[in-house]
């Protein structure tokens, strides 16, 4: 009877085994969470900076665009082996 109680104890639901697993889940969520909170921080500063630094815009604008002031000349590079 006592191994029988000891083996629910640590195999049955609430036991041991599980109490473990959802440890680990709690650890990755928190790991998840935390990173995505930066990931936010940083999206977030990158909005601010959008709304109302010029030179920062100018630059994002310029790099997704591809876009060239007159006068300006373009050097691409073939990256290919």
């Amino acid at each position: 009877m006592l191994g029988l109680c000891g083996f629910f104890a640590v195999f049955g639901s609430g036991g041991v085994v599980q109490l473990r697993r959802i440890q680990a889940q709690q650890a990755e969520t928190e790991n998840d969470a935390f990173v995505l909170a930066q990931r936010n921080g940083r999206l977030r500063d990158h909005l601010q900076r959008l709304g109302t630094d010029d030179a920062y815009l100018e630059k994002v604008v310029r790099e997704r665009l591809g876009w060239i002031k007159p006068g300006e000349l373009v050097y691409r590079v073939d990256r290919r082996d």
